[in-house]
């Protein structure tokens, strides 16, 4: 409850947006992750202002900024006045420092996000501003559960082989005692 609490208190901010103005823009490094609350937008990949993409409200955009430096891909742009959420990077981290329980999961997540964004550029997909890796919460969680179970696995294969050689060792050990007169 605390760590919730200091997440939102500490790295997040809402903002108001007046029309055409661009809360992200092609080239410019993203401060965090942002989430649309309310009002419309559209989004321009990369500076290409004649083709736009419809957004929806709660779409979070620029996540990858949470994990890593990240420069924006695209442009957003007001169409009216708006709201957006900040999740800033710097403060998101530092907060996540406080609270080793959340540390440990989302240090779980980046991990898992960033086998996924491994996998996608080795499939030569695009990488934008819109990248959301998981397409619902269900589906982190399957991805999550499967990441615990290969971790779970492979401690077992390691304590198996860390016993196998502790008893190596012990055996070697015996074998280099003097035998009793």
């Amino acid at each position: 409850h605390d760590s919730v609490v200091d997440f939102c208190h500490f790295s997040m901010r809402e903002a108001a947006v007046q029309k055409h103005e661009e809360p992200l823009h092609h080239g410019i490094r993203s401060p965090g992750m942002l989430l649309l609350c309310f009002g419309k937008f559209e989004y321009h990949r990369q500076n290409d202002r004649k083709q736009s993409e419809a957004v929806s409200l709660g779409m979070p955009f620029c996540e990858v900024a949470l994990w890593t430096e990240w420069e924006c891909a695209g442009i957003l742009v007001a169409k009216e006045q708006a709201s957006v959420l900040w999740v800033y990077s710097e403060a998101f981290r530092s907060t996540a420092k406080k609270h080793p329980l959340a540390l440990r999961i989302l240090r779980s997540y980046a991990q898992e996000f960033g086998r996924r964004i491994t996998e996608l550029s080795l499939l030569g997909d695009r990488i934008d501003d819109t990248l959301s890796l998981f397409e619902s919460l269900q589906d982190l969680e399957r991805s999550m559960r499967s990441m615990s179970s290969m971790r779970a696995s492979m401690m077992m294969h390691l304590e198996n082989n860390q016993t196998r050689h502790q008893r190596l060792l012990e055996f070697d050990t015996l074998e280099m005692l003097p035998e009793a007169s």
